[in-house]
């Protein structure tokens, strides 16, 4: 079991709201997280992905290059990507799209509108600390 306390994680972050970004992105790395933020992912996440190597994914549905779960497909079909855990962030609109993702097999859920950073940096080291790496 890995420990927050003692090991810096880096974290991908796809988002295509830059108050978003600036927002969770800046929490992040004021908790110590090393951040690599993408405001326009790339149509190929698992290239971004592979030079990245982060230990997890946080991820907005909706891109503007590619659809979220277009980008989640290509990430877990591919051995080099499948294993890192992806959160995905949606907003209470988006439940039709949530239940489309758990067939997907996305690690976890949280819904924007409900969560502060501060309380998602905190599900997010639950997360990391209780998740085999």
């Amino acid at each position: 079991m890995a420990d927050s306390q003692n090991r810096k994680y880096k974290i991908m972050y796809f988002e295509d709201d830059a108050s978003h970004s600036g927002l969770y992105g800046t929490k992040l790395k004021i908790e110590g997280y090393e951040v690599a933020v993408y405001e326009s992912p790339t149509s190929d996440p698992v290239g971004a992905v592979i030079k990245v190597k982060p230990d997890l994914i946080m991820m907005d549905l909706i891109m503007p290059v590619m659809d979220g779960f277009d980008a989640i497909k290509l990430l877990k079909q591919d051995e080099r990507t499948k294993n890192i855990p992806i959160i995905i962030l949606s907003n209470l609109g988006q439940r039709d799209e949530v239940e489309k993702g758990l067939a997907l097999g996305a690690a976890d859920y949280f819904v924007k509108i409900h969560y502060t950073p501060s309380d998602l940096i905190e599900k997010i080291k639950f997360h990391l600390d209780n998740s085999r790496h």
